[in-house]
């Protein structure tokens, strides 16, 4: 294990930036396309914005108070693995049991919610009753089709 920090000289120039950025997040933020670092939360977009939402979180409270198994569909980009650490921590704080993952690998079952890893989440012992996907995009028809198709909710 590494007892050091090694810092290297960018080679970008990141001077304009908030100099309390940590400098790996200074170098990663000149290299990006940021037109600026002062991100806050109130600039998000407000949640009652997203059309079907109330009915997902109504949906997801009954299968809370049901004891309902869910699976969470991510991706294998550091996003997707991301958002799916966060939807799986986020559901067991929110007082959900049964919750398991799965991340497809694109070589066998391809990209986002494809009929393979629908039939891999059903072939999973806590038999789930809802899909949720995270970072899959929204062009998966078969797959939401074979889901809904063996009563799954996605």
């Amino acid at each position: 294990m590494l007892d050091r920090t090694v810092v290297r000289p960018s080679p970008v120039n990141d001077k304009p930036l908030n100099s309390d950025l940590h400098p790996v997040l200074r170098r990663i933020i000149a290299l990006r396309p940021c037109q600026y670092t002062d991100y806050v939360l109130n600039d998000l977009l407000r949640p009652d914005t997203l059309h079907g939402l109330s009915g997902v979180v109504a949906r997801l409270m009954r299968a809370r108070d049901e004891q309902s198994s869910i699976c969470v569909i991510g991706d294998y980009d550091c996003d997707g693995a991301t958002a799916t650490a966060v939807a799986v921590r986020g559901l067991k704080l929110m007082g959900f049991h049964q919750v398991d993952y799965l991340i497809p690998n694109r070589f066998e079952s391809g990209y986002g919610l494809s009929v393979s890893i629908v039939q891999q989440a059903l072939a999973l012992s806590s038999k789930p009753t809802i899909l949720l996907t995270v970072d899959n995009g929204i062009s998966s028809v078969d797959g939401v089709a074979y889901a809904k198709k063996h009563a799954l909710d996605v």
